[in-house]
């Protein structure tokens, strides 16, 4: 399941590293945790684990023995589901001790997937430091970030009804049909609130569109209720990522 961010700072050189390639077609169900890796860095590997992707996003996945070899199995489908892993791509596990682990993942090409690069590039151009701008601070004290403004982002807002909680909202039909896809199909969708991804599925039919799956856990992790507004931001991304923010 989704948790808070546990690290802000890239793990260093020394930092314990393993890779997996996705060959396996089961590898949705559970991913095996090399047994040379454990014998020299995971001894104490707890059964509840912090995996944490780019822009701090963090799920929580439990490790089974099964025959003497570790997995990840316990939510690691939520995982996968949740950062649109798919077979062929690679991932690397970064230790950073106490059953917490950095995770990159490549495509099978080499290549970071813009779904990962797009939306760490557009939360961090948001701050940004001017060239001067130690002059004006205290001696040794650290340089001042400056706010950039903020784009204006495609966005809509939903007042929750308790329907809306129970089944999920029906979202504005032509708002998504002109800033997102006008095609009837089921769209997956990832959800960013507080640093931390939800995949929902969104079903885009001829007059209506609306939340298909996921949305009630989307509900639950963020505490909303009757009355609550919600407000979700279309990013400058290939693939369809919101961000949300709450007034309550």
């Amino acid at each position: 399941m989704a948790v808070s961010p546990i690290f802000t700072t890239f793990p260093g050189p020394d930092t314990p590293v393993f890779c997996k390639v996705l060959r396996d077609e089961n590898f949705f169900v559970r991913l095996n945790i090399p047994s040379e890796w454990i014998d020299l860095h995971g001894a104490d590997l707890p059964t509840m684990c912090v995996l944490q992707m780019p822009l701090r996003r963090c799920w929580s996945v439990g490790v089974r023995v099964i025959r003497g070899q570790r997995f990840f199995e316990v939510d690691w489908d939520v995982f996968v589901t949740g950062n649109n892993i798919e077979r062929s791509d690679t991932l690397l596990f970064f230790y950073r001790g106490g059953g917490a682990f950095n995770v990159m993942r490549f495509s099978d090409n080499g290549i970071m997937p813009s779904r990962d690069r797009e939306v760490a590039e557009y939360f961090h151009e948001v701050l940004y430091r001017t060239p001067d701008s130690q002059s004006d601070e205290s001696e040794g004290g650290p340089p001042f970030d400056y706010a950039r403004p903020m784009p204006i982002l495609p966005s809509f807002t939903l007042v929750l009804q308790a329907t809306d909680l129970e089944r999920g909202p029906d979202l504005p039909v032509i708002w998504w049909k002109t800033q997102v896809a006008d095609e009837n199909f089921v769209s997956p969708v990832t959800l960013l609130a507080s640093h931390v991804s939800y995949c929902i599925y969104v079903l885009i039919q001829d007059e209506t569109v609306r939340v298909y799956s996921g949305w009630q856990r989307f509900v639950r992790k963020n505490n909303l209720g009757v009355g609550d507004t919600c407000k979700f931001e279309l990013l400058p991304t290939s693939t369809t990522i919101f961000n949300v923010s709450f007034h309550r």
